[in-house]
């Protein structure tokens, strides 16, 4: 099996990973893998040159997102030899996964899990010469997205530092390789995808086509349809601003102060133009309230009902 060059897409929840992913999994050499926390785990758990180990077998294998993938794990299992490093082993899945949407010829994955630029360090060496995209997001798009889920933050507060602190991630990683990590913004993908995307194509080293503008490159897993049931429509201009019909004038405040410096580093105009009012103590009670009774309660039924469909 000839190998295959990965392209990890990362950032903060909710700001795109899996549309850009889909985008490019349009292209007819490119395969998208579903989110697959277990590939930037599993890293950490053995060298580059070592063989893979049980407990990175079952960190793979036994991660609840491996259901989605559809493949069968004794099959996978039986196909393992002794000799088979990490790389061997998530290229005979993705090889496996690419067979069964009949792509045969593939010259590189994308992986659009969020918290991918975790793992990079780890990443990288199992796959020196992989790629990473960082798409970035407006804050206040990014809360408005996030914050009615059943997972992750529910409040203006909490989202906004969850913004900041994934963003600026993402930028120390690309600080830290510049040649081999790339920043792109959400909104610049969705009103110049073309554009954008031949500059994605140039990064990773791959012709562009122009059926990539169709944004029918995955196939999103049942779970998760509601959450990306704009994945597979054409890119809409609209979705850039709706944050402002969804949020509330005070959460839009709340994000403003805690995210201000890092939205003006990366070119993102306040609505509040003068000075944000701080979170008061009394919303800092009613946002502690609120967490622990969706995050300890609601999301939790929320979401295992989700993962049981």
């Amino acid at each position: 099996m000839e190998s295959m060059r990965p392209v990890f897409i990362g950032g903060c929840p909710r700001s795109g990973t899996t549309f850009l992913g889909s985008l490019l999994g349009g292209h007819s050499r490119i395969i998208c893998v579903p989110e697959s926390e277990f590939i930037g785990m599993a890293s950490r758990l053995v060298s580059s040159d070592e063989n893979i180990d049980n407990d990175a077998l079952r960190c793979v294998l036994h991660h609840w997102r491996f259901r989605y993938w559809g493949l069968d794990r004794k099959r996978v299992i039986s196909g393992m030899r002794d000799d088979n490093t990490l790389r061997d082993f998530i290229e005979t899945i993705i090889s496996d996964y690419s067979g069964q949407r009949r792509k045969e010829t593939i010259d590189i994955w994308i992986d659009h899990t969020p918290n991918n630029l975790h793992f990079l360090p780890t990443l990288f060496r199992h796959f020196p010469e992989g790629l990473a995209i960082h798409i970035i997001r407006d804050a206040r798009a990014v809360a408005a997205s996030i914050m009615p889920l059943d997972w992750g933050p529910n409040t203006s507060r909490d989202a906004a530092d969850l913004w900041v602190r994934e963003t600026g991630i993402g930028l120390a990683a690309r600080e830290w390789l510049p040649d081999r990590i790339m920043n792109i913004h959400y909104e610049s993908l969705v009103m110049d995808t073309e554009s954008q995307l031949k500059m994605i194509c140039d990064f990773i080293d791959i012709p562009y086509e122009s059926v990539l503008i169709e944004n029918a490159g995955f196939s999103v897993p049942r779970y998760s349809r509601k959450q990306h049931a704009l994945v597979g429509k054409a890119p809409d201009r609209t979705r850039i601003d709706a944050w402002k019909t969804r949020l509330k004038g005070r959460d839009v405040e709340i994000i403003e102060s805690r995210a201000r410096s890092m939205m003006a580093y990366l070119g993102y105009t306040e609505l509040i133009h003068d000075k944000p009012r701080p979170i008061r103590l009394s919303e800092k009670m009613m946002f502690g309230l609120r967490d622990a009774m969706w995050r300890r309660w609601i999301h939790r039924i929320r979401l295992n009902r989700r993962r049981r469909e």
